[in-house]
């Protein structure tokens, strides 16, 4: 499964099946976070951008450097919120992409 989840990432690099895979694993540096109530605000100080991650983004943000698997982060998203492993992960696959988009994952 990590190999299909690697597929939507052109960064990502697979070592064949049940191999490694490499992905962003650090948060940048230079960001100022703010928790409000159940988001996330995070400042940018580089672009003076500021991005506000709701419940489900924040949760995949406080746990990537430790579980920096899309696939475990959506065992434990699933576990949390009761709902499908599936279709979480496709939710935490395209969060994790955005997140990259931004500059906010980096290698």
């Amino acid at each position: 499964m990590e190999n299909e989840v690697a597929r939507g990432f052109p960064e990502f690099h697979t070592a064949g099946f049940g191999g490694p895979v490499t992905i962003p694993v650090k948060r940048l540096d230079g960001l100022i976070l703010r928790k409000v109530q159940q988001d996330l605000l995070l400042l940018d100080t580089e672009s003076h951008q500021i991005h506000q991650l709701n419940e489900t983004a924040s949760f995949i943000w406080d746990n990537w450097e430790q579980v920096p698997d899309p696939v475990e982060i959506a065992r434990l998203l699933a576990q949390k919120f009761d709902v499908e492993e599936q279709v979480v992960l496709n939710d935490v696959s395209a969060m994790v992409g955005r997140l990259r988009e931004l500059k906010l994952l980096v290698v």
